[in-house]
């Protein structure tokens, strides 16, 4: 997916991305990555019902490659990348111990 991004801009814009990536706190950094994807998600994820606006699918975007002529045949690559649902973390509490 790294390589996909980094064709039409060159690996400059990557260089951008973490600079401007390590210039937020260690502990925001999650959070703001987190931002990041889901406005990325809300803005460029294919829409569903027919094109709405209204609705979109969540954590699901689609990659489509520039036409390669190969010998024969053109190959366009179409990759679909969708987020994991992360399961639901329960805090933990703390035992306690009776000492006699």
């Amino acid at each position: 997916m790294l390589v996909e991004l980094l064709e039409p801009a060159g690996p400059d814009l990557a260089r951008r991305w973490l600079a401007a990536l390590l210039l937020v706190d260690r502990e925001d950094r999650p959070a703001l990555v987190a931002e990041i994807e889901r406005r990325v998600v809300a803005a460029y994820a294919p829409r569903a019902g027919g094109g709405s606006a209204d609705v979109v699918e969540p954590g699901e975007i689609t990659v489509v490659s520039a036409p390669v002529q190969r010998e024969g045949f053109v190959e366009q690559v179409i990759t679909t990348y969708a987020r994991q649902e992360e399961p639901e973390v329960k805090p933990s509490r703390a035992k306690r111990r009776s000492r006699a």
